[in-house]
């Protein structure tokens, strides 16, 4: 559709996830790995959306979702369950979490040459949410998701660097807590390599990333990566002593317009972690 002249793009999704061996490692910065427990999580996800470009860099969208989220058992037989070592009040939700109803909103800017496998350009999206707890206002929270990308040419589209930087803030009322399935965190191929996914969580997240990338081979660019990190209870807590680090080496495999797939080796204190992903971007 058309609106004053732009394109509208309306969708509706429906997901529904069965995840038995999710890992939790208790709130905070200083979490040890002996913590680490396994849960499950099933959830359906239905949500109406829009994408609104008033102009031809600029987009503004928002969605409106149902969420039946059940926290459970984790079956990860390697690790204690969730409920073995933690209790409602160290991981919010535990107890049971009502269904929830969120509202998105997006604004976003986005120059980069190609979406898929840039070269030059940046993009920069601010996603505020809000996610009302159905029968419970104990869960009612707010998210805001930040994420930013520049991609800088040195001499030529052959070599480059790439910043990344992210947040995810959230807020509550004075009674109110977090659910842990949607606290923020850092960890994983988006944000802190070296780290198992979701190593690090709070109510504030931020990670930033730089990547020296060149090209080995017309199809094939190598990478050279630092990362950092930090999660904490109150965004005032934000301090650069907190930062966790890790970093490494990768390989992107592309078409001459489209990427295909990477493979980053990626290092940090807690050890070695090899990461396959066919996903550009955060």
């Amino acid at each position: 559709l058309n609106v004053a002249g732009a394109p509208v793009n309306m969708s509706f999704s429906w997901r529904d996830d069965q995840m038995p061996q999710e890992d939790f490692y208790g709130i905070g910065q200083d979490t040890s790995e002996s913590h680490r427990v396994s849960y499950r999580l099933d959830t359906t996800d239905i949500t109406a959306a829009f994408e609104w470009q008033p102009f031809r860099r600029v987009f503004i969208g928002g969605a409106v979702a149902h969420l039946s989220p059940v926290l459970g058992r984790g079956t990860d037989s390697r690790f204690p369950s969730i409920e073995a070592t933690f209790d409602p009040s160290t991981a919010p939700g535990l107890g049971g979490l009502p269904e929830f109803i969120r509202a998105d909103a997006t604004v976003g800017f986005d120059w980069r040459d190609n979406a898929s496998h840039p070269r030059s350009g940046g993009h920069y999206q601010v996603t505020p949410s809000r996610y009302d707890g159905q029968g419970d206002n104990r869960t009612d929270f707010r998210r805001t998701n930040i994420l930013l990308q520049q991609i800088i040419p040195l001499g030529n589209r052959y070599r480059r660097i790439e910043l990344r930087a992210q947040a995810a803030l959230t807020g509550a009322d004075r009674l109110a807590r977090v659910p842990v399935i949607y606290m923020p965190y850092v960890g994983g191929a988006s944000t802190l390599r070296g780290f198992s996914t979701s190593r690090f969580q709070d109510r504030q997240a931020v990670s930033m990333s730089a990547e020296y990338q060149w090209e080995a081979w017309w199809a094939l660019d190598a990478a050279l990566f630092v990362d950092a990190g930090q999660v904490q209870h109150a965004a005032g807590d934000f301090a650069l002593r907190s930062f966790v680090t890790s970093y490494g080496v990768g390989l992107r495999l592309h078409s001459n317009s489209k990427f295909l797939a990477r493979l980053d080796l990626a290092y940090g204190r807690e050890g070695f972690r090899p990461l396959l992903g066919f996903k550009y971007g955060f």
